[in-house]
């Protein structure tokens, strides 16, 4: 067998192949079953070969136009069979509608209030810090500069004393027998520590 041949019957091989694909296709769209693709041909004289030569190339025209739209059934069908399998396996939810968890209230507030005590990293951002001290500082003299570690030093000692100003206005709004710190606890801690007095 020649190279020339070997490429005709591949050639022919593939277009084969082709035209069962779409046999398959149109078996399936149509639910019957197609013997007139692989009915031998008939003489070249007969009248009927021409209307069944016309009749494959419609149903190759038909096939080549309608895969798409047969794919995209095909796929809606799929995720429906897939949704009815969820809702069928059990459960009281189905997984596309499977309830999120949620927390109760004030469990995630304990919980960023434990992290926030076991760390010691700085809560406040350091540009903003940084802007907010040059900032101030340019009300007393203008053209100060200001190194990195004088600003982390004060970084440090303003946050320390927050957080120890937080800590007795948590105690005063406690005292008030209340959970939520108010204004007025805040006062109070100004007053107790002598800065309104």
């Amino acid at each position: 067998m020649t190279g020339l041949e070997r490429a005709e019957t591949g050639s022919v091989f593939l277009r084969r192949k082709k035209q069962m694909g779409y046999i398959e296709i149109l078996r399936a769209k149509t639910g019957t079953v197609l013997s007139n693709l692989h009915a031998p041909p008939v003489s070249s004289g007969s009248p009927n070969l021409k209307r069944e030569k016309s009749e494959v190339k419609g149903e190759k025209r038909n096939a080549t136009t309608e895969t798409p739209s047969i794919q995209a059934t095909n796929g809606k069908a799929q995720k429906k069979q897939l949704a009815t399998k969820a809702t069928s396996k059990g459960g009281p939810y189905p997984r596309e509608m499977k309830k999120t968890h949620s927390y109760s209230s004030g469990t995630l507030t304990l919980c960023e209030i434990r992290r926030y005590q076991k760390s010691t990293k700085l809560l406040i951002h350091k540009l903003p810090f940084q802007c907010l001290v040059q900032g101030i500082a340019q009300d007393f003299k203008t053209d100060l500069h200001f190194w990195s570690v004088a600003i982390g030093a004060l970084q440090e000692a303003g946050e320390a004393y927050l957080v120890g100003l937080f800590q007795d206005i948590n105690l005063c709004a406690i005292h008030a027998n209340c959970v939520t710190i108010m204004p007025k606890d805040i006062q109070l801690a100004h007053h107790i520590y002598g800065e309104y007095a």
